[in-house]
């Protein structure tokens, strides 16, 4: 059953995904009106905007259906989406956007925002005055959109951690079922761990491999109190103590305490595992509920433990739309677009099938009505401005996928000691601070 709905999330994602790309042509628009912060009107005759993002997945279809309302409602604006893997995104987008076409409108991952808002969008502070009201949004995710003082995206949503586990294994293991307003205890999680584990079921499984090694670790390396860089950003901190005891504690629900699978588990092997029963509690982001609803895989949904001694965290990032501003007719349609998004009917619509929390508070209440969607929108308000995400430098990509993903693979495959790694992850994350 697990591998059918696997296959069927597959298939429907190819098929949606085709079906946008069909749609991808350029536009011209027949106005030569300018956008200014006194013109709210709506656009008027005939205008075709591209819209850039990276929804490869099922939200891609959530998007794609709200594009389609639109245009049923907007019949004088045309959309035309294309959905690409965000690092071809960001590619294509730059070089597109010198050559003097590309998109008019972008969904970002906030985390990105800091390395392309120069080469690929401009400021929208006039754009937003008397189109956008701020005390529709969650204040601490409109605040992250600000650089240097000038607001460069409109939050959509932010995507937090999650704990997904299955309540027919807890069933059958005779626990209850967890709490879904506060995250559970280190002692809780061990405990359900253990009594889920058997012969043909891990209580746990935590993923050690590409981008999902780092986000499945960064959660309690805050937890503990870690920091990647010190404040001024001159300085790595990360050979910490924090960041040894957070390796060596997941090292040890593999190694000692055998609730974790054995091997290097990577993120489809973790996910096959959970959706056929033989891993009760998984973590990932709140963007897999689409795919766990396509395959009909039993789930419930909790906040990420607490297994750190510090504050709560959990790893997080948001979606910004963000704009290039290359015509202005056009992002005046594409405005009117991000308006009628962030409506709290379309914005509710698009958290509760997408899985991500809005940033929009109205639609986040209508998101929080579902039971399995009130863990993550808990997660969102716990964070309190603290939105824990991929340290956004302007070469944090680079310390993560160049530094910070290979020497944490290096541990978890036992090719490399902790130390030598927590020393090679800070050396490198120096050398890109200079």
């Amino acid at each position: 059953m697990a591998t059918r709905g696997i296959l069927r999330y597959i298939n429907l994602f190819v098929i949606v995904f085709m079906s946008i790309m069909a749609g991808c042509s350029s536009g011209q628009s027949n106005l030569k009106t300018n956008v200014n912060s006194s013109d709210s009107s709506k656009v008027e005759g005939k205008v075709t905007i591209e819209f850039w993002n990276g929804h490869t997945g099922p939200d891609g279809k959530v998007m794609a259906s709200l594009v389609k309302d639109f245009e049923q409602s907007h019949p004088n604006i045309q959309i035309n989406i294309q959905s690409l893997p965000w690092d071809e995104l960001f590619t294509k987008a730059q070089l597109a956007i010198k050559s003097g076409s590309g998109p008019d409108l972008v969904t970002m991952p906030f985390d990105r925002m800091i390395s392309y808002k120069d080469s690929m969008f401009k400021p929208i502070d006039d754009l937003v005055k008397g189109n956008i009201n701020m005390a529709d949004f969650d204040k601490n995710l409109w605040s992250k959109t600000l650089f240097d003082g000038k607001q460069y995206g409109i939050p959509l949503d932010t995507h937090p951690y999650v704990l997904y586990y299955r309540p027919d294994l807890f069933k059958k293991a005779g626990l209850e079922l967890l709490p879904k307003d506060r995250p559970i205890t280190k002692e809780e999680f061990e405990k359900d761990a253990k009594a889920l584990t058997s012969d043909t079921v891990k209580g746990f499984a935590f993923k050690q491999t590409a981008i999902h090694s780092f986000w499945d670790f960064w959660g309690f390396f805050l937890q503990n109190g870690g920091t990647l860089y010190n404040s001024d950003q001159t300085k790595s901190e990360f050979n910490s103590k924090a960041a040894k005891e957070t390796l060596q504690y997941l090292i040890s629900l593999q190694d000692d305490k055998k609730v974790v699978p054995e091997g290097v588990m990577d993120w489809k092997t973790a996910f096959s595992r959970f959706n056929e029963g033989s891993v009760a509690m998984l973590l990932h982001g709140s963007w897999l509920i689409p795919a766990l609803e396509e395959s009909k895989t039993p789930y419930e949904t909790a906040m990420v433990p607490q297994l750190g001694s510090g504050d709560y965290a959990a790893f997080a990032n948001m979606h910004v739309f963000a704009f290039t501003r290359s015509d202005e007719v056009k992002t005046k349609a594409a405005m009117e677009f991000v308006q009628w998004v962030e409506t709290t009917e379309n914005a509710a619509k698009w958290g509760m099938g997408s899985g991500n929390v809005p940033a929009q508070l109205k639609a986040r209440e209508k998101y929080a009505e579902n039971p399995k969607l009130q863990p993550i929108a808990k997660t969102a308000e716990m964070m309190k401005g603290k939105l824990f995400m991929n340290p956004y430098n302007k070469k944090g990509d680079t310390m993560i996928y160049k530094y910070i993903v290979p020497s944490l693979e290096g541990v978890y495959s036992k090719t490399m000691t902790i130390d030598q790694a927590l020393g090679n992850i800070d050396k490198g994350i120096n050398e890109s601070l200079k």
